[in-house]
């Protein structure tokens, strides 16, 4: 059973809907109250001239005769009946006119709307409290009205009575109660024994009376967001066990072999093994590094966003990984303006993976990193740019990458900080001509908006 067909409505009406649709009184000349106050100012002019009409011939003719003045005076009330009787024809005209002109404005508006409801992709069904019939519904309701019970219940979930479960308020009593709309989600089992999961909303229809004598349904299918939202838990716990092993099992592993390193390398006198191990032993510490920058960040999309300062946070990146003995140079351009934007606790890790980076992947001995600021009318630009290598020939989109992960831990974590921020991230070559001149990585955060 459907609230209406699609071919019952032309094109040309679905094109014309508007909200002028709405409004009996778009224009005077569509207005009859404005013919008919027009007639009637008119009809009441005339009948005022008619009526001074006597008195105008005996002021006029003085001594007309008395036979002439009754037939004056009749042939004057003619004129002011039929004046009257136009103007009452004139009123009943412009009653029949609006009453059709109202009747066909509704009508539209009822067929549309019917039309709106019946192409909405989930069940909207009204149903009447007093005995869960279903008195409206839309197609995708799909409701059999040659069916031995159109009920709610029988529709929905084949039940051969009202719903009656203690996991479950009954939507439509709970609406019927409160006289509000509420929502539920409720499960049921298809044919083939797979479940289904849906979420109903319940809107009571009121009387005059404040009374509740139907109620809408609208019965969304959530099966697919349920499941996905199954499939995301699962994958973030398994996200979450890796997490724990390498923050314990690895990460005591990776003690136990740096300790047997430092064992070896004070019984080794050979310098060059002595080196090996000493790379053997950085590469472990780089190893439980990792493991601590990941393991810092677990909490990191539930974090709340609050007012951070930005300069102050990269004053602090610098200060921690400026190291000019070591060859380790960061200069930083500071504007002289406040940059305020909406970050969290993170946004120090966003810039220090950033200029580890730049660090990590320069092999002069000579490290020089530089950081710039621009300003636009709803963004802040930071770039950090570095005089190493460069990208060569790769791309700095496949770095940022998550699906292939090229660009390691830090570079993805920096990514994630700066999405949940609202900003963008980008990484390329520094060129001239021919030549690259080292890496730019743009960080793009959005100002606080007033």
């Amino acid at each position: 059973m459907s609230l209406t067909s699609n071919e019952d409505i032309a094109d040309s009406d679905i094109e014309s809907w508007t909200r002028d649709d709405l409004d009996p009184h778009r224009s005077a000349s569509q207005n009859p109250n404005t013919l008919l106050g027009i007639g009637i100012a008119l009809g009441l002019v005339i009948i005022l001239l008619i009526a001074s009409l006597e008195n105008l011939i005996l002021f006029l003719f003085p001594d007309i005769e008395g036979h002439l003045v009754h037939e004056v005076h009749a042939t004057v009330m003619d004129g002011v009946i039929i004046s009257i009787v136009a103007l009452f024809g004139l009123f009943a005209r412009h009653s029949l006119i609006k009453e059709k002109s109202m009747a066909k404005l509704y009508q539209n508006i009822s067929t549309k709307l019917k039309l709106a409801i019946d192409s909405l992709p989930h069940p909207f069904i009204v149903v009447a409290v007093s005995d869960y019939s279903i008195v409206l519904a839309n197609r995708a309701a799909e409701i059999d009205r040659n069916g031995s019970e159109v009920t709610c219940y029988r529709v929905l979930f084949d039940l051969g009575s009202p719903c009656d479960d203690e996991r479950h308020d009954c939507p439509l009593r709970l609406a019927h109660k409160l006289k509000e709309s509420v929502f539920t989600e409720r499960t049921r089992r298809k044919p083939d024994g797979t479940i289904e999961y849906l979420e109903i909303h319940a809107h009571p229809i009121l009387s005059r009376e404040n009374q509740v004598h139907s109620v809408i349904l609208n019965v969304v299918n959530i099966t697919e967001k349920r499941s996905a939202e199954k499939s995301l838990f699962a994958a973030t716990e398994r996200a979450l066990l890796y997490l724990d092993l390498l923050g314990h099992d690895t990460a005591q592993h990776l003690q136990a072999v740096l300790g047997y390193i430092e064992i070896a390398n004070s019984e080794i006198q050979n310098p060059e093994t002595a080196m090996m191990l000493a790379y053997a032993a950085n590469s472990v510490e780089r190893c439980g590094q990792m493991i601590s920058k990941i393991r810092a960040t677990e909490s990191m999309m539930n974090s709340p966003l609050m007012q951070q300062d930005l300069i102050a946070a990269l004053e602090n990146c610098v200060a921690q990984l400026n190291d000019p003995i070591n060859g380790i140079s960061i200069v930083a351009n500071y504007p002289t303006t406040d940059m305020s934007i909406m970050a969290d606790e993170f946004i120090e890790r966003l810039f220090l993976n950033l200029l580890e980076n730049t660090i990590d992947h320069n092999p002069k001995e000579e490290k020089n990193t530089s950081i710039h600021f621009k300003e636009l009318d709803d963004w802040y630009k930071i770039f950090i740019r570095d005089d190493g290598p460069g990208l060569g020939e790769a791309n700095g989109d496949i770095l940022l990458d998550v699906s292939k992960r090229f660009g390691g831990v830090g570079i993805l974590q920096s990514k994630h900080i700066v999405e949940k921020y609202g900003g963008d991230i980008s990484i390329r070559n520094m060129m001239s001509d021919e030549e690259i001149l080292g890496t730019e990585v743009e960080v793009t955060l959005p100002k606080i908006k007033n």
